[in-house]
């Protein structure tokens, strides 16, 4: 979590989506228990779920796979203005390369303000506490 500046007692909170048999997904989910963070666990992925579950818990961080943030960029425009996500710090993604294309439609979009997607950090996405 250092190489992307996430500091132990900050006001973060972390989204969990992916399955537990995912590693880095609980990886990320535990290091940040371990940081003193909350973590929200969602029980399916849904990304309309997901902007909800932003607003309402004030999350601010969270680990997703590149098809994750897809289904995020093709939600219809009224489903992105219905939710707050000015609370999103990081968007940490890793496994496979996500489409250029992609990272620029999260960037630019109005539902993560300021957008921040670091790409692996010194070859690891994981975290480093």
């Amino acid at each position: 979590m250092q190489p992307f500046d996430i500091q132990p007692e900050q006001d973060n909170v972390h989204y969990c989506v992916a399955p537990a048999e995912c590693d880095e997904a609980m990886a990320w989910a535990l290091a940040s228990l371990h940081y003193g963070h909350p973590v929200v666990l969602a029980e399916k992925w849904d990304p309309e779920c997901m902007l909800r579950d932003i607003e309402r818990y004030q999350v601010t961080t969270s680990y997703l796979t590149p098809n994750q943030f897809t289904d995020l960029v093709s939600l219809p425009g009224n489903v992105h203005g219905a939710f707050d996500a000015s609370s999103v710090r990081h968007l940490i993604y890793a496994d496979t390369p996500c489409p250029p294309d992609t990272l620029m439609a999260i960037r630019t979009t109005a539902r993560f303000q300021p957008p921040f997607l670091p790409k692996r950090a010194n070859g690891s996405a994981s975290p480093r506490t």
